[in-house]
């Protein structure tokens, strides 16, 4: 399995939509994590603390096969950095 440890939230945001993902974790003490880590069948994405706040929100997991999508203000950072 990879792993991707994001740069910013632009590939944060574009792996979530792209990689279907069925399990999250946070990475490092509760307290304290340091990361959210979201698996998908062959990839594993790391997100930084506080990369994406305010850019994802849950999704219908059934619908989407993914536990996160982008928000409103995530997808006009998708779009403007095309």
């Amino acid at each position: 399995m990879s792993e991707v440890v994001a740069k910013n939230a632009v590939q944060a945001l574009r792996w979530i939509v792209e990689h279907e993902h069925h399990e999250g974790f946070l990475r490092g003490p509760h307290d304290a994590a340091t990361a959210l880590v979201l698996v998908g069948a062959a990839h594993r994405l790391v997100i930084p603390t506080g990369m994406t706040e305010g850019l994802m929100q849950p999704a219908d997991f059934d619908a989407t096969r993914r536990m996160f999508e982008p928000t409103p203000a995530g997808n006009e950072l998708l779009a403007a950095s095309i």
